[in-house]
């Protein structure tokens, strides 16, 4: 099986969409975890509560913008942002485009702050690292930000459970019931 119609077969109809929406809402608020810290642990049950209540409006939002897509048969961006927003997705294009400068200031500076807290490296080299990726990743285009997303959303999952593991083991004979 080539790796071209593996992305465009089964796995790039039905998994990948969920790889990039689950990547964007990860990467694009949620990497940091300064949420759970502000709403899981802060104000317990109900943090979580919350925290359960934003992934059912994600889940819904999802739904709703693949259904959208499927009805119009606007498969690409620019189609369905035209189909949504009608005349005024020129507006929605400058919005956006703003939104993702925020977007990657303040992923590339959290990115500077766990480089130097984590490995004690320099804040600048975890800034410029993230930057020239997010540029590569831009230069080189849609295909290879499907399969570097794919791997990334694998190599998170591992991430999260190699972190949680060194937690626990620090922290396990602390946990009480």
């Amino acid at each position: 099986m080539k790796l071209n119609s593996f992305f465009e077969g089964w796995f790039g109809r039905y998994v990948l969409p969920g790889i990039i929406m689950q990547s964007v809402l990860i990467g694009g608020g949620y990497a940091t975890g300064r949420e759970i810290v502000e709403y899981g642990a802060r104000l317990g049950a109900i943090g979580w509560i919350a925290g359960l209540t934003i992934f059912l409006g994600f889940a819904f939002l999802s739904f709703l913008t693949f259904e959208l897509a499927r009805i119009y048969k606007a498969y690409d961006y620019r189609s369905l942002v035209k189909q949504v927003a009608w005349k005024l997705w020129f507006l929605y294009e400058i919005v956006y485009v703003l939104l993702g400068v925020i977007v990657i200031a303040v992923m590339a500076s959290a990115t500077g702050e766990i480089v130097q807290q984590t490995l004690g490296l320099n804040y600048w080299a975890g800034v410029f690292s993230i930057t020239v990726v997010v540029g590569i990743l831009n230069f080189y285009g849609g295909h290879l930000i499907e399969r570097f997303k794919t791997f990334g959303t694998a190599v998170l999952y591992l991430g999260y459970i190699f972190f949680s593991l060194i937690v626990l083991s620090d922290r396990w004979g602390k946990v009480v019931a």
